[in-house]
């Protein structure tokens, strides 16, 4: 072998085979997870302008869900604008006046938006590394094919 030669490295088609496997699987949870947390960010973003709307207001109403998925609601006036009960992470929930709710909230969402970001990049990583492992397979795929007609 001349030193202007390339090394070759052989893997069995059932390897690429798995690897594309666990790819795909590893592409869909990081598809799943990055849809989980647009949907909290988004959440999160509205319950901003809810507060915002709802601290302005004199006489303030609101549909308040009666059901965990939202499939009843009912409308209520808000007695209190003063303060409100916020997710703070885990099973704390504290009880803020308008401006701490809403720097609370935004927390929130720069780092559930910095975890959406980093999912993403994780999600491209993967899919190019899907991609190229793709098409090794189609090339090797085709090679296979070309040789088995030559001695």
């Amino acid at each position: 072998m001349s030193t202007g030669e390339e090394k070759k490295v052989v893997v069995s088609l059932n390897t690429i085979i798995e690897q594309l496997e666990l790819l795909r699987r590893s592409i869909e949870r990081l598809q799943a997870l990055i849809n989980e947390l647009s949907e909290v960010l988004e959440d999160l973003r509205r319950a901003r302008e809810a507060i915002d709307k709802l601290s302005g207001s004199k006489e303030p109403e609101a549909l308040v869900p009666l059901s965990t998925r939202g499939a009843v609601f009912a409308k209520a006036r808000i007695t209190d604008t003063e303060k409100f009960m916020v997710h703070l992470g885990g099973d704390v929930y504290g009880e803020l006046g308008p401006k701490e709710a809403m720097d609370a909230l935004l927390k929130l969402e720069g780092e559930t938006s910095s975890s959406l970001n980093k999912l993403v990049a994780e999600l491209n990583k993967e899919v190019e590394q899907y991609n190229a492992l793709q098409q090794i397979l189609v090339a090797a795929q085709k090679q296979q094919g070309g040789g088995q007609g030559q001695s």
